[in-house]
């Protein structure tokens, strides 16, 4: 069915450019123009991409026929290119629903999702986003709000890629018919809570996080979609695929909070248990409890900050000794986590890459090059570098506050002693830096002149910043990208806070400044950035930090 023939400015919206140019409706739907071939001119049709992925739908398509694989298999998609690759037109005419369902999962294929998501196999598929692929090729007729969200996703992270504009204006669109999607979903009572609206809405939240500049329509879907969990309540959580969609979603509003520095009630008793019904927890989901009681000490730590924390409702010194118990005992359960042996045979300690092959791709051509080029983490598969991300960055964030409050501790007992300033531990217990970072991974890297107390601080950091790499790969599709923005971030707080070890991971800035699909997709808006640069002239040259805003 043809589509509506919008103008803008007078002149149809859509369609090859060579029909917009002459102001006249062009054969939609088609890759090649009919008008355009019967005048002898070239059809340069406008949406490229949509071409591209009608070629992978008819190789779907054959490969289907001779091999009985379903249209929508992940068997029968076309393995990745670089993201260089040109998108190429193809010169056959296709059409339908079902061509419209191939092509939103070859997006899904192509940008969003890693193949191995995409596999049927249990031991290769997390079963969440297994349901998300087969939600999404399962509707017909009209664009489900999975369908709408997943290709606004797909659009802008090839965006990103390709540096190639358009397609983000393209996401843009789908991002408005997914929200008028999930506004008819919420609408309707048999579709408010269903598994589909629900991922729909965290997905949709993720995309925000990455596409605003600001981060308030991220956090806005991010509160809707915690709202709709919390009216769910913690049994409606038991059953698949619900289960698997809390999973997964809560610890995208665990990071949120994180972030913000709020407590957030996933670390209630209720939520650890119930929604579990019995089933043993993962690694990952012992993990995410432990982030989401840091969420609560964070808060804590910055009510006891604030002016108010001198009122006569709370006694510092007791409010800063309860903190202080609280976090120690977390630190001893990150640790514990981390020793576990279940924790290192299903996550490996990350290797960095062997100095030959990292000095390879140093962007630094001086062959004296030694702790100027960048040396990546190696991981084992995504799920690892995802999970040491976040422990690194919980650890690091627990490490300040413990050191912060430690410092306020010594203030408030040296001005006015009491008997509970016995509680206190000493210094040295508290001062030291969490040994949760014991299994980090051994640096090929000169000793840094830094002080004791922030070596395994500085360690955790590097090791963040190592990893992006890894998670940036085209291979791990979007999800690849969602879990660096908090740990990048944390990283680059600290070593702002320690200029000295800054200004000499010169390795550091030059990886931000080969990033450029990082400040191009707005994914870091806001962070600030280091660089050395030089200023004077001839002999009377002297390097100089200059901070930059992404």
């Amino acid at each position: 069915m043809a589509r509506k023939d919008h103008r803008v400015n007078g002149r149809p919206s859509t369609g090859c450019e060579a029909c917009r140019k002459r102001k006249i409706k062009c054969d939609e739907g088609k890759p090649v123009c009919v008008k355009c071939t019967k005048r002898g001119q070239e059809c340069r049709y406008r949406d490229q991409i949509q071409i591209w992925f009608w070629d992978q739908t008819e190789e779907v398509k054959e490969r289907s026929q001779s091999s009985a694989t379903p249209p929508h298999s992940p068997g029968g998609l076309k393995g990745r290119g670089d993201h260089n690759e040109t998108l190429q037109i193809t010169q056959q005419i296709k059409c339908g629903d079902a061509i419209n369902r191939d092509f939103v999962l070859g997006l899904t294929a192509k940008y969003c999702l890693p193949e191995r998501y995409l596999s049927p196999q249990h031991n290769f598929a997390i079963p969440a986003r297994y349901h998300m692929w087969t939600s999404m090729g399962s509707y017909t007729g009209t664009w489900s709000p999975m369908a709408n969200i997943i290709t606004a996703l797909s659009y802008t992270r090839c965006s990103q890629m390709t540096g190639d504009v358009r397609m983000r204006r393209k996401g843009l669109e789908m991002y408005q018919n997914a929200l008028v999607s999930i506004r008819r979903a919420l609408y309707k009572k048999s579709t408010t809570f269903a598994p589909d609206t629900i991922l729909a809405i965290g997905i949709m939240s993720i995309y925000e996080a990455l596409e605003d500049a600001t981060g308030c329509k991220g956090e806005t879907h991010s509160s809707a979609f915690v709202n709709l969990i919390r009216m769910m309540g913690p049994e409606g959580m038991v059953d698949d695929p619900m289960h698997d969609i809390f999973c997964i979603c809560r610890v995208h509003a665990i990071c949120q909070a994180l972030q913000q520095r709020r407590s957030t009630f996933f670390s209630q008793q209720d939520w650890l248990t119930l929604p579990f019904g019995g089933r043993e927890k993962g690694n990952y989901n012992l993990m995410a409890d432990l982030v989401a009681e840091l969420c609560t000490y964070l808060e804590a730590a910055d009510i006891l900050d604030s002016t108010s924390s001198t009122s006569a409702l709370i006694n510092p010194l007791q409010g800063r000794l309860s903190l202080q118990r609280a976090c120690l005992s977390l630190r001893t359960r990150f640790t514990a986590w981390s020793a576990r042996p279940e924790t290192l045979a299903e996550f490996p300690t990350p290797k960095y890459m062997d100095q030959e092959t990292a000095r390879a791709g140093s962007p630094d051509p001086r062959s004296n090059a030694t702790a100027s080029f960048y040396i990546p983490l190696e991981f084992d598969k995504f799920e690892t570098a995802e999970t040491y991300l976040l422990y690194w960055t919980a650890c690091l964030m627990l490490s300040q506050v413990l050191k912060s409050n430690n410092s306020v501790l010594m203030n408030l007992v040296s001005k006015s002693p009491s008997p509970e300033a016995g509680a206190l531990d000493s210094p040295s217990s508290t001062v030291s830096s969490t040994s949760t970072s014991s299994k980090l991974p051994p640096r090929q890297k000169p000793k840094y002149s830094i002080p004791d107390s922030t070596v395994e601080d500085f360690d955790m950091a590097t090791s963040i910043a190592a990893s992006m790499e890894y998670c940036l790969r085209q291979d791990n599709g979007l999800f690849g990208v969602g879990p660096v923005i908090l740990p990048l971030n944390t990283a680059m707080a600290w070593f702002e806070s320690q200029p000295s070890c800054w200004q000499r991971l010169k390795w550091c800035r030059d990886f931000l400044q080969l990033m450029p699909l990082i400040q191009a997709g707005q994914l870091f808006r806001g962070l600030r950035v280091s660089r050395i640069a030089m200023k004077g002239e001839g002999d009377e040259r002297v390097p100089v930090v200059v901070e930059e805003v992404c």
